[in-house]
């Protein structure tokens, strides 16, 4: 499920180079190895209307049951709609790190951009916790936090909560 807003325009590109159907999308995929924690941060995730948990897990690149380990919050259905406006603990890699920088959001999905830097569509979340893609005219940018180079640090990770 994708959550939209009231009266949200959506810009759908007329061609794309090479049609799929996950290119943009949060989807599980087949095979694909999930992390046990977040590279760099951050430590926390808000919740938004639509989220589920294996929805977040799948935002973070995380397995469900490292994201259930650290959430502080029970759960007994992970498909299950969990209330939005709350924030939830996340499992992070001890040692890691992030680089951080601002940038203008004019266009694109956090799918693409998170692919491109190295993060997650989750960490982009969690550091912009508030922000409303659907607030700004048409070609304003908001300007939002982006991590990216997100890697582990030394050889002997562990999880830390």
């Amino acid at each position: 499920m994708i959550p939209l807003y009231t009266g949200e325009e959506l810009i759908i590109s007329l061609e794309v180079c090479k049609p799929d159907n996950s290119t943009c999308l949060i989807v599980e995929k087949p095979g694909a190895v999930y992390a046990d924690c977040i590279n760099g941060g951050p430590h926390t995730y808000y919740t938004l209307i639509g989220d589920t948990f294996r929805y977040i897990a799948l935002k973070l690149n995380l397995t469900l049951a490292a994201l259930e380990s650290t959430a502080q919050i029970e759960v007994s259905d992970p498909d299950a709609e969990v209330e939005a406006g709350n924030f939830i603990k996340l499992p992070q890699c001890d040692p890691s790190t992030c680089s951080l920088h601002p940038m203008e959001f004019i266009y694109g999905t956090y799918k693409n951009i998170a692919d491109s830097l190295g993060t997650t569509v989750g960490q982009m979340m969690a550091i912009n916790p508030t922000y409303n893609h659907s607030e700004g005219g048409k070609g304003e940018g908001a300007v939002i936090s982006m991590l990216h180079d997100c890697e582990y640090t030394g050889s002997n990770v562990i999880v830390i909560s």
